[in-house]
């Protein structure tokens, strides 16, 4: 349907720019149009064809929880994960769950956050339990960093308060901006066909942006900005 729309669009503009080749506002639109009908085409070539994007649907992830350990028979969504390699994942090396993230996570070695099926939640805060291992609500860095991504509006006081909050969990000021700036095309044009108005965090992020392993551990680096390593 995106496609269809904004391939639509880029048509029509097309076609108006070639009738009026001097008109801004028409040049402006077809290339607005056309460059989200590459993006539509691209988003749907990369969700047929790379593995890591199908698997990244959260829900079709494999994990089996045993008495000391969970089980990733299927590997994990992203491939520059521990986890990738090491599809068992013992107990010592979970820092902590965080039943606050959507969907569900754990940290691992204290570097990583990892997540976990929604249906799927229950069981890992079980297995927590189970375990001894800590479960927290810890404040959510993503989500707060994507919150002026949303199909939402804010008003400044609302605003203010999450930029706050963001400090208070140990980033600068400074560092919000950039970090926004920097992941702002992604975050935007990919809510564009999400319209998610309540929830973006970490997942989302890696989930739409060209991921790299540059990114993708420094995606990490942000999220445990706030986190206390183990000792």
């Amino acid at each position: 349907m995106a496609i269809l729309f904004f391939g639509s669009g880029a048509f029509y503009f097309g076609k108006q720019l070639i009738e009026d080749s001097s008109s801004i506002i028409i040049g402006l639109m077809f290339i607005i149009a056309l460059a989200f009908t590459v993006l539509a085409v691209y988003a749907s070539w990369r969700h047929r064809y790379r593995k890591e994007l199908k698997n990244s649907s959260v829900e079709d992830l494999k994990i089996i929880f045993k008495d000391k350990h969970i089980l990733f028979p299927a590997g994990y969504y992203y491939k520059y994960s521990w986890i990738k390699s090491n599809t068992l994942l013992s107990i010592d090396r979970i820092a902590e769950i965080n039943l606050n993230t959507s969907p569900p996570s754990m940290v691992i070695n204290d570097n990583e956050v990892i997540f976990i099926p929604y249906k799927m939640k229950s069981d890992l805060e079980d297995f927590g339990k189970r375990n001894n291992v800590f479960i927290t609500d810890r404040f959510d860095v993503w989500s707060a960093i994507n919150e002026p991504f949303l199909d939402t509006e804010f008003d400044e006081a609302y605003l203010r308060k999450t930029k706050q909050s963001l400090i208070e969990n140990g980033l600068t000021e400074s560092e919000i901006q950039n970090i926004r700036k920097k992941i702002k095309f992604t975050m935007l044009s990919s809510n564009a066909f999400a319209w998610e108005w309540q929830y973006l965090g970490q997942f989302d992020y890696l989930k739409w942006t060209l991921l790299t392993k540059k990114k993708y551990w420094w995606s990490m680096e942000i999220a445990l900005r706030n986190f206390q390593a183990s000792s």
